[in-house]
């Protein structure tokens, strides 16, 4: 007969809960602890191996991630957590302000332009990551800042990724002996605006247009972007023509390379395609 797996009781998740932010206010405070150390202490209080502390730290990681918090990089979001859990994390950042405090402080850090000035293009492919379930029940808290918004709204860290990626279509170009269609690259955010739909125009080898769409994060490759309906109506129309550039760890730098790294993964055609979308916001007026 098969056993099966013992749910978490309430002192291991308080536990597992205390290690991990432990880990979450060092690295937002750019001071990592060693998540090793956080694992054995953890063990120490409750009798489970080390792989099954890994992944209930990965359960903590999606909890933050569906509340649009930051959580400790390194550990990829891993679904399906007990709803004890997620209760016992919501408790924690309703009892400690602190938690947040730092990432305020994260969110609201100057743009470090000097990293335009020498890094090297990580090129991935978009990381599958499943939406999660609508909540059957409001999830309230006495904190209410969502960080992937409050980050989206950093205009100087959009046009910091755009430019980035205005480099990189100008460099791709005359690499490969397209020097015409390198001087017709066009920062349309800038020149033109808002509001098209795209900030880069730009052209493939063969010269056709390329409308991209540049989404800029500080976070590692996992962290939600927000598209607008002006965006996605957009990439349904120029399927074929319209890339979303999603830019991510912009100005961070790693502790064992000297040279930055600049991560990029594209997403072509329709949003509505290539990604799962959640309308999280209305316009409303009264009838």
């Amino acid at each position: 007969m098969k056993v099966g797996r013992r749910d978490w009781d309430q002192r291991e998740i308080d536990a597992t809960v205390d290690a991990y932010f432990r880990l979450l206010k060092a690295e937002l405070a750019e001071s990592p602890l060693k998540k090793s150390a956080e694992n054995a202490r953890v063990r120490q209080t409750v009798n489970r191996s080390k792989g099954a502390v890994e992944y209930k730290f990965q359960n903590v990681s999606a909890v933050l991630r569906d509340l649009h918090l930051y959580w400790v990089e390194g550990y990829k979001p891993a679904r399906n957590y007990q709803g004890a859990l997620k209760d016992a994390v919501v408790s924690r950042l309703e009892s400690d302000p602190t938690i947040e405090e730092f990432m305020l402080e994260r969110v609201e850090a100057p743009v470090d332009y000097q990293f335009l000035a020498d890094f090297q293009w990580n090129l991935t492919t978009p990381p599958a990551i499943p939406l999660a379930p609508a909540p059957d029940r409001r999830v309230r808290r006495a904190v209410k800042r969502d960080y992937v918004a409050l980050e989206a709204q950093r205009r100087d860290l959009g046009l910091a990724g755009e430019e980035a990626v205005v480099r990189w279509e100008i460099e791709q170009l005359e690499r490969a002996g397209h020097h015409r269609l390198a001087r017709n690259v066009r920062h349309v955010s800038v020149l033109e605006g808002d509001g098209l739909g795209y900030d880069i125009l730009s052209f493939d080898p063969g010269g056709d247009e390329k409308f991209i769409e540049v989404k800029t994060t500080r976070q590692g490759v996992e962290w939600p972007f927000l598209v607008s309906r002006n965006e996605v109506l957009f990439s349904a129309e120029e399927t074929d023509r319209f890339n979303l550039y999603r830019v991510f760890d912009f100005g961070k730098t790693s502790r064992t390379e000297e040279q930055r790294h600049l991560g990029l993964y594209v997403l072509p055609g329709s949003l509505e395609r290539s990604c799962s979308l959640r309308p999280e916001v209305y316009r409303g007026l009264p009838r």
